[in-house]
């Protein structure tokens, strides 16, 4: 048979379970607290510590610069050598715009005026917008070193120029304004027939009479 609990074990473990009562609720507030205190030193450490990636923009765009030229035409570049290297010029000739048929070959002696005439030629600002009386034949200006330009005779003093071969009647290429050379138009009459309109030895703008 099981003996009674005594008085004074029953009040002991009241005792014991009061105390750890206490302690517990006591020790709560505190490991609540210092939770509190490491997750605030967790993310300001991780805020100390990360370092920030840097910001990754597309490349911008090259823009050009104010003293930067664009790039100079087929045009530009046929007349520009034309007037530098006008002295090296070797052969003229008239042929078909595939260049499969030479239709006439300039005599040396008018070459040789020629090439004065081109360096002192002026470069026209103002296309003539006049269609070529002769759209399919190409004077073609070969140089020393092989290579050629392409002109059509656009009015009697205007020869319309590019680096290469081209058909038709777009007012493409620069053009060179032959005020102090000679004529050539008499050369390509002879070769080519006379011209079929007044408007071509003109200035655009100016009725045929």
């Amino acid at each position: 048979m099981t003996p009674a609990a005594s008085s004074s074990d029953s009040d002991r473990r009241s005792d014991i379970s009061r105390v750890w009562l206490a302690a517990t609720l006591l020790l709560v507030p505190a490991c609540q607290e210092a939770a509190r205190g490491a997750t605030a030193l967790e993310r300001e450490g991780v805020a100390k510590g990360r370092v920030e990636a840097p910001a990754i923009t597309p490349p911008a765009a090259p823009t050009p610069s104010a003293g930067v030229e664009a790039e100079p035409s087929p045009g530009a570049r046929a007349v520009a050598r034309l007037k530098a290297e006008a002295s090296q010029l070797v052969s003229a000739r008239l042929v078909t715009c595939g260049g499969e048929k030479v239709v006439g070959r300039m005599p040396e002696p008018l070459l040789a005026r020629l090439r004065t005439a081109f360096t002192q030629a002026a470069v026209s600002k103002d296309p003539a917008l006049t269609t070529p009386p002769w759209e399919s034949v190409l004077l073609e200006l070969k140089f020393r070193d092989g290579k050629s330009v392409f002109g059509q005779l656009v009015r009697e003093d205007v020869l319309r120029l590019r680096e290469e071969r081209w058909c038709g009647s777009g007012a493409q290429g620069s053009e060179l304004v032959l005020t102090d050379g000679p004529s050539l138009l008499p050369w390509f009459q002879k070769h080519l027939g006379p011209v079929q309109s007044k408007e071509h030895q003109l200035p655009p703008g100016i009725p045929s009479p």
